[in-house]
């Protein structure tokens, strides 16, 4: 049973190029308007050559249906021998035929002869960026002619090798990766039409996997089938998962701030894969992370680091470094257990940190906490506000209570009567440190600003760890 070679057979069997199968749908209704090349091209195993099969079936249908009415000789001839043995349909392989000379002969032979069973002949031709510069010269005339008894259709994942005298001169279609939902959906549809018993999970599984690529999707479900029930642990044997769950055990230690657990599995990490390849698996765990809801296993991973700008542009910074040693990852671990919480707790955390000469993890609190440990350059640390009274130094928590008589000498000379009460007043305004109410039109002294940094916006950096 070779599922690969189960390739749909109508236009709405086609799954995941909704945009290619719309354009080519309208050219074929409006074949006046039809260039006599197209240039498909795009990811390797997304269904261009399926599609290119579907194209050629519509083009040499003879009934009165634009996209292929299947009851004529052609399509019939197609739907009982395939289209390979069809007598008007040409496929080449052009790493075969990558010469002049072998374009000159398919030239010759096929694309100025009239078709025997159709109404034009169809040359698909595989791989079309192997075709030399100068066998591209040969298709280059064809192509401006009028003449539609021969129809060539180019197929490419590289279609910026070919020269742009070439794609001008054809109908480009780009062929996408297909959406993992869309796999899920394929996978089940090609299982329950071959009766093959299988799990969801193992579905997603494979198609998280092969990252859109239908072919290597349907191809893992064969090899799976093979072994009996598609399940999670069978398509483990057949795709090797075993990086990916070391990435995520790591990413959840990180997430919990388990220094110890981090540096062992990174690496762990490290003996499995090359640095470039774990720190890619790793970004793309976080990426699933940050919109994992339905997925309590990996959610924790976001939750723990909710910092999404700082982790990506820690990724980047990594990804983007060449010719990493192969012991890099417990330094990559490293600095994701930095990124807890916001731009200043961190460095206030950092300067704690080289203060107190701990590990990671050794010093805990609140912002305030942590800048009273090792304040920023320029700032004292009675400048820093305790976060809790209880937690006030004496020298801040004491109020300084003038006598009543120096407030009373301060008032006047020769207190009043009433000078009494306001007295006593005023020395339970200052025991309780409530400001006094502001007299209008007398001036008020300048209030003083404490410096508690709230952000990088405040100008302070930190040391060097």
């Amino acid at each position: 049973m070779n599922l690969i070679a189960q390739r749909p057979s109508e236009w709405n069997a086609v799954v995941g190029q909704p945009r290619a199968v719309t354009v080519l749908q309208a050219i074929l209704n409006n074949k006046h308007l039809m260039l006599r090349g197209f240039l498909f091209h795009g990811f390797l195993g997304v269904g261009k050559t399926t599609t290119a099969y579907l194209l050629a079936r519509a083009l040499m249908c003879q009934g009165d249906d634009p996209l292929g009415c299947g009851k004529c000789d052609s399509c019939l001839r197609i739907a009982e021998t395939g289209i390979d043995s069809h007598s008007d349909f040409k496929e080449i392989d052009a790493a075969l035929y990558s010469g002049v000379d072998k374009a000159r002969e398919i030239m010759e032979l096929w694309g100025t002869q009239t078709p025997n069973f159709s109404k034009r002949r169809v040359i698909v031709i595989d791989e079309a960026h192997r075709l030399s510069p100068e066998a591209w010269d040969v298709f280059l005339k064809p192509l401006e002619q009028g003449n539609f008894r021969t129809t060539l259709i180019f197929v490419s994942n590289k279609a910026d090798s070919i020269a742009g005298t070439i794609r001008s001169r054809c109908t480009q279609i780009p062929f996408e990766l297909v959406h993992l939902d869309t796999v899920v959906g394929l996978l089940a549809n090609v299982a329950n039409r071959n009766n093959i018993t299988y799990e969801l999970d193992a579905l997603r599984l494979i198609a998280r996997h092969t990252k859109g690529i239908i072919r290597d999707a349907v191809n893992a479900l064969g090899s799976a089938a093979a072994l009996g029930l598609v399940s999670v642990e069978h398509v483990k044997v057949i795709i090797d998962t075993s990086l990916e769950d070391v990435c995520i055990k790591l990413m959840l230690a990180i997430a919990a701030r388990n220094q110890k657990a981090a540096i062992e599995l990174a690496d762990e990490v490290g003996r499995k894969a090359r640095p470039a390849k774990a720190i890619e698996m790793m970004f793309s765990i976080y990426g699933r992370a940050v919109f994992a809801e339905a997925d309590p296993n990996i959610l924790p991973i976001y939750v723990g680091l909710p910092e999404t700008g700082d982790v990506t542009a820690l990724f980047i910074k990594w990804a983007t470094t060449p010719n990493l040693p192969s012991n890099i990852m417990p330094l990559v671990a490293f600095e994701l257990l930095k990124l807890h919480g916001s731009p200043t707790e961190r460095k206030a955390r950092q300067r704690a940190q080289k203060a107190q000469g701990g590990a990671l993890g050794s010093t805990t609190g609140t912002i305030k906490e942590l800048l009273r440990i090792a304040p920023p350059e320029g700032v004292a640390v009675e400048d820093i506000p305790p976060t809790k009274p209880s937690e006030m130094p004496d020298a801040i928590i004491t109020p300084q209570v003038a006598a009543p008589e120096e407030i009373a000498a301060f008032l006047s000379d020769e207190p009043e009567p009433m000078l009494d009460g306001l007295v006593k007043d005023m020395v339970e305004v200052a025991a309780k440190g409530i400001p006094v109410a502001e007299v209008e039109d007398e001036p008020v002294a300048a209030e003083r600003h404490v410096f508690v940094p709230s952000g990088d916006a405040d100008g302070y950096e930190d040391d060097p760890m």
